[in-house]
């Protein structure tokens, strides 16, 4: 009896310990990642609008001159489908992204630990609109009826920076 006392005991301790220490990393991501997310907003939204501007200005031909340009964004920054493992990407030795410094590939991670809602403060050329979307309204059937100017949509995910602001991915 007093051996599975112990062991009863011991089992409580462990999984007390394993809460705590889960939720104390929980907690400091959190902290962290609220951090990074409101370090560098402005900019943020600066690379949003200048990443999708290129995108429209480059392809301005396949768009008709006089019809209005609807970007419709996914309104909730996400990991794309390709990187299923995101939790993984700090130990992923073969996603370099072009030489970034670590700081910026760290920071890419901690603003995609959680997804954070987009804001309409993307700027775009003067054709050109933000629709702000939820996931389900892009998944329903009407999409396509309520959006005849888009030609699809975008999901973005966090951005991050280095110390300096000098690298974005």
């Amino acid at each position: 009896m007093e051996t599975r006392r112990r062991v009863s005991v011991r089992i409580r301790r462990i999984i007390t310990c394993t809460v705590l220490f889960i939720g104390g990393v929980a907690t400091i991501l959190a902290c962290i990642a609220w951090f990074e997310h409101f370090r560098d907003d402005k900019s943020e939204y600066e690379v949003y609008s200048a990443y999708l501007s290129e995108g429209i200005n480059e392809d301005a031909h396949d768009w008709s001159v006089d019809a209005p340009i609807e970007v419709v964004v996914q309104n909730q920054t996400a990991m794309g489908t390709t990187m299923r493992w995101w939790w993984l990407y700090p130990f992923d030795q073969g996603i370099s992204f072009g030489g970034l410094n670590r700081s910026t590939r760290f920071s890419f991670w901690i603003r995609n630990v959680f997804r954070m809602r987009i804001k309409p403060r993307i700027q775009l050329p003067p054709r050109a609109t933000v629709l702000l979307e939820g996931k389900e309204q892009i998944e329903s059937n009407f999409f396509v009826q309520r959006h005849p100017h888009t030609m699809g949509t975008v999901l973005l995910s966090g951005v991050g920076f280095n110390r300096d602001c000098t690298q974005a991915v």
